[in-house]
């Protein structure tokens, strides 16, 4: 989805052109990817010969909302998953300083 939001409509080839480097998927990967959240209504399609552009139906905050309050929010009751996905994601140093306000904003709430 950021190769989307980045810079839109995007196509096919023009979203893994952004995520060489980033992503190790192969092409069909991402092509079942895109047609997986132009059905759950995430991404419009549209046709213009033979090519297949991408338009986000729903701005990055919606998404992030909606995948934490949902899918996100069952997996992550386990700290240990948590752990390992944070493990295994490259994060910035403003990730890591947001994850730590957040944590030890939850850890001040914990102690009161």
């Amino acid at each position: 989805m950021e190769a989307v939001w980045v810079k839109h409509p995007a196509t096919a080839p023009e979203i893994m052109s952004r995520l060489a480097g980033q992503q190790e998927w192969k092409e069909q990967t991402i092509r079942t990817m895109l047609t997986r959240l132009v059905k759950k209504n995430v991404l419009s399609c549209r046709t213009n010969s033979k090519l297949q552009s991408y338009i986000p139906l729903l701005h990055r905050d919606q998404v992030v909302r909606t995948l934490s309050r949902g899918f996100f929010a069952k997996i992550l009751k386990k700290a240990s998953v948590l752990v390992e996905l944070i493990r295994s994601t490259e994060l910035s140093p403003d990730d890591i300083e947001s994850l730590r306000q957040i944590l030890l904003e939850k850890q001040k709430g914990k102690k009161s």
